[in-house]
């Protein structure tokens, strides 16, 4: 019984180390494309305006790591209303109630002065 416990872990142990390996293997293009999604022509585009990070070792094919890819796919990321809420809180928390009150009569007297001046 240990023999066949100890052939599977070695073979998890393989496994495992394959994976780490393709993890830092350098993708070619068309690997990229996949990986993204897009077409070739259109990561390669990608390429010539910047905005993924690339390697040209030889200087005629490209390489891409999978942690620039992955960079590329999570940019602009958009909060959630909880998260929009929850740091709005915390912002109003941390300004002291006096200064948003006199902001708000600052902004409120700006706007009825600018209404009269454009009544006159």
């Amino acid at each position: 019984m240990s023999g066949q416990m100890e052939a599977r872990l070695m073979r998890i142990e393989a496994l495992l180390a394959e994976l780490q390996a393709a993890a830092t293997k350098p993708l070619d293009l068309g690997e990229a494309a996949a990986y993204l999604r897009q077409s070739k022509s259109h990561v390669y585009k990608l390429t010539s305006q910047g905005l993924i990070a690339h390697y040209k070792p030889t200087g005629k094919r490209i390489y891409f790591l999978k942690s620039d890819l992955d960079r590329y796919l999570l940019r602009n990321r958009r909060a959630g209303a909880d998260e929009i809420e929850a740091a709005a809180a915390s912002h109003l928390a941390s300004r002291p109630a006096t200064s948003i009150a006199r902001s708000h009569a600052d902004r409120r007297g700006r706007s009825q002065g600018e209404t009269r001046a454009w009544k006159s």
